[in-house]
């Protein structure tokens, strides 16, 4: 399957949040570029982004999920990261 995304005019969110992803990255031994992607992926780094399914912010948690990783505000930008 052919992707539909344009990667030359997609934009890099570099600048958005980078202490509370270098935290997060550090505290769940992961790397911060696939935190970042994955932000990107699921709200293009909106942190009101909210689904049909109501998975919302910008990790865009269920909230049973959310639930079950002790994130208590599901809006707030450095506990959703």
């Amino acid at each position: 399957m052919q992707s539909t995304v344009d990667w030359y005019n997609t934009p890099l969110y570099l600048d958005d949040y980078p202490p509370e992803i270098a935290a997060a990255a550090l505290d769940h031994q992961l790397a911060p570029a696939l935190l970042r992607a994955m932000i990107h992926a699921e709200s293009a780094f909106n942190p009101k982004a909210l689904s049909k399914t109501c998975a919302a912010g910008l990790i865009q948690f269920m909230p049973a999920t959310a639930t079950e990783v002790a994130v208590k505000k599901i809006w707030h930008q450095q506990q959703n990261i």
